[in-house]
This record gives structure tokens, C-alpha cells and sequence, in this order.
């Protein structure tokens, strides 16, 4: 009887693990686009708009990354939903 608890406790903690890395996953990908879009979207104001203003490139900038990082995080929320809802 206590074999077959260790053995339920290892399948578990192997569950936990999985679950943890996926999620560490999620939040790497979220933020690698976050830091992703500060650069391009500064870039974008400064040779597309022509934007001379370094504190209206800053804002419009930040503004973009964290609209990124709202969104990614939007629809990783709605697709770990989907996810839950179909098990």
C-alpha cells in the first residue's frame, strides 16, 4: 500500500513539474515580445514617423509595451480557459 502512494505522489509531483515549466514558458514568451516591442516600436516613431521628441518617443514606446504584455497576457488567460474547460 505504501508503493502505490509513492508511486501516485511521484505522478503528481511529475504533473507539477510539467505544469511549472509550461507556465515558465508563457511568462518567458510574454516577455521576450514585451522587450521586443519597446526597441520596434521607438524605432518605428523615429524613422517612419519622424517623431523628434524623445519623451513622446518614451511614452508612445512604453505605452506599446505594456499594451503587448496586457494582451499577451489577455490571451493566455482565454486560452488556458479553453484548455481547463475542455478537460
Amino acid at each position: 500500500m505504501k508503493f502505490c502512494t509513492n508511486a501516485v505522489t511521484i505522478e503528481r509531483l511529475g504533473k507539477v513539474v510539467q505544469y511549472q515549466e509550461f507556465m515558465l514558458q508563457r511568462i518567458i514568451m510574454q516577455e521576450i515580445f514585451t522587450v521586443i516591442a519597446y526597441p520596434v516600436v521607438w524605432l518605428i516613431c523615429t524613422y517612419l514617423f519622424k517623431i523628434e521628441s524623445g519623451l513622446a518617443k518614451l511614452l508612445i514606446s512604453l505605452t506599446a509595451a505594456i499594451l503587448v504584455y496586457v494582451l499577451i497576457g489577455i490571451w493566455q488567460s482565454k486560452k488556458g480557459e479553453e484548455k481547463d474547460d475542455s478537460n
